[in-house]
């Protein structure tokens, strides 16, 4: 992802999981009154709820590669910035701000064709296509494997217009931005936590890098989309591709990259703010 601390968010494991949740929000449509019923068929068909659920766990694989990184973080330290993630980095709490904004946007008739993709053939294909690609073990054969799927130039421009149209790469570059800063700051923290920390010039120091981050985060990007629908038949992908070109997918989509964004930065905050509390009333003594 980012020098220094920031790079332990950029791990195939991290850019996998976060396309696999923009190709997930993507595949809904746009607004009025959805019923709860419709809207939990459409959270369970598109894997959302089981893809947000391992996001605390993501964060904690990038702390644990931080602390890697940076070294002679205690042992105290780092066990309260573990404990601090399960407290206030909530799957439910995403869910329920990602919900609110659905049942505000989405039309029932809108929910159907959701729904209607979702328990087609192809959809359930696609769905568990992204589901297996998203499991961690399959990063070391994405990354071996790199040249082999790059070299397949009908597949990387398909993974290129995913891209462009889950607007993937600037969305995970924006949530890769505040998770750094986060982890960051719990670092710092743990490090001195009597001492006020100031982001403002690491946060100068991620713009600085912004567009070279973001060129190999595309890349990364790319090579998760190629990997997740190598199986898929190319005819199969452009319907997919159909489908995610409607307006009112695009519309939809919109929507969900918002709220998903919104409320995992919220979340994020939430822990920052509670890990510098917690690390100066505990840390300091045993630090």
């Amino acid at each position: 992802m980012f020098n220094s601390v920031s790079k332990t968010c950029v791990s195939f494991y991290c850019m996998s999981l976060f396309v696999s949740l923009s190709v997930f929000f993507s595949t809904h449509i746009s607004a009025e009154s959805i019923s709860e019923e419709s809207l939990d068929k459409v959270l369970q068909g598109s894997g959302l709820s089981a893809q947000i659920e391992q996001f605390p766990e993501l964060l904690k694989a990038g702390m644990s590669d931080a602390r890697g990184e940076e070294g002679a973080l205690p042992e105290f330290a780092y066990d309260l910035i573990l404990a601090s993630i399960d407290q206030t980095i909530l799957a439910s709490d995403i869910l329920s701000g990602i919900r609110s904004s659905l049942r505000s946007e989405i039309s029932q008739s809108e929910a159907n064709q959701l729904i209607k993709w979702y328990e087609s053939p192809l959809g359930k294909k696609v769905s568990r296509a992204e589901t297996d690609a998203a499991n961690p073990e399959v990063y070391n054969e994405i990354a071996a494997t790199e040249d082999q799927l790059l070299s397949d130039t009908e597949r990387l421009e398909s993974a290129k217009r995913f891209d462009d149209l889950l607007n993937a790469t600037t969305m995970n570059a924006d949530i890769q931005k505040h998770t750094s800063i986060a982890i960051f700051s719990a670092v710092m923290t743990a490090r001195n936590p009597n001492k006020n920390l100031d982001v403002a010039p690491f946060s100068t120091y991620l713009d600085s890098i912004a567009e070279q981050t973001k060129a190999t985060l595309q890349k990364d990007i790319w090579l998760s989309f190629i990997y997740s629908y190598k199986d898929i038949p190319f005819d199969e992908l452009t319907a997919y591709e159909a489908f995610l070109n409607k307006q009112s997918s695009k519309h939809f989509n919109s929507v969900v990259v918002e709220s998903m964004s919104r409320e995992i930065e919220s979340s994020i905050s939430k822990w920052a703010t509670s890990l510098t509390s917690i690390l100066k009333r505990k840390g300091a003594a045993a630090i």
